[in-house]
């Protein structure tokens, strides 16, 4: 009596815990999933921003041979000229700035196109 009265128990809690368990197993995996897919889009606009970032940086005649703050220096100085013959002056200065300072390193600067 004692046994089936056992075996009774273990079978209420097989009928009752097990499936609870395995809905909270599958709720914890359904937010795992849900984590990793956040991740993965984090990690996406990571290296998007990276790539962006990189471009612009490609986009200024002598980056290889400037600063982080000289580039964002320059971004700057070129946001704040109000005309394109302003800009246009500025970044001939700039040119001839860098094909100086890359002489002196013993560096050949590719040219832009204009």
């Amino acid at each position: 009596m004692f046994i089936k009265a056992v075996i009774s128990m273990i079978g209420l809690f097989v009928f009752f815990v097990s499936p609870a368990w395995c809905m909270d197993k599958d709720k914890v995996q359904q937010q795992h999933r849900q984590q990793e897919m956040l991740q993965d889009r984090e990690r996406v606009q990571e290296h998007a921003e990276e790539r962006s970032r990189l471009q612009q940086e490609q986009r200024i005649f002598g980056w290889q041979i400037m600063t982080p703050v000289e580039r964002q220096v320059h971004r700057q100085n070129m946001l704040r000229l109000k005309t394109h013959k302003e800009r246009e002056a500025y970044r001939k200065e700039h040119h001839e700035r860098m094909l100086k300072r890359a002489e002196e390193m013993g560096v050949k600067l590719q040219e832009m196109p204009e």
